[in-house]
């Protein structure tokens, strides 16, 4: 289902990224006001919504929040939002930077 405004852009794909940036940035919030678990709730809700998105500032801001997550890696769940954190970041460069050795900027 793709909703569409009067001049063709898609809705839907514009609202998913901005839920993910905004999910990103309270996560990062949270974990650096020294809210872990709360974080890492948002966090990995967050990296749900991004799943799909090919976003070079999504990925700056999961790269932002597995910073943010040092200040408590020793709290478990932390230290597994960070694992998880670490491989979408790797997933996420390597689809970039296929997408920009294209040559495709959709």
């Amino acid at each position: 289902m793709s909703l569409r405004l009067s001049n063709g852009s898609l809705r839907l794909a514009g609202y998913a990224r901005s839920h993910a940036l905004r999910q990103l940035l309270l996560a990062t919030l949270m974990m650096t006001a020294g809210d872990p678990g709360e974080a890492v709730s948002i966090g990995s809700n967050a990296i749900d919504a991004a799943e799909s998105i090919d976003s070079h500032r999504v990925l700056d801001l999961l790269g932002g929040l597995s910073q943010a997550a040092t200040i408590h890696k020793k709290h478990p769940a932390v230290r597994e939002l960070r694992t998880v954190l670490a491989g979408t970041v790797s997933n996420r460069s390597s689809r970039l930077s296929s997408v920009a050795a294209t040559g495709y900027n959709g």
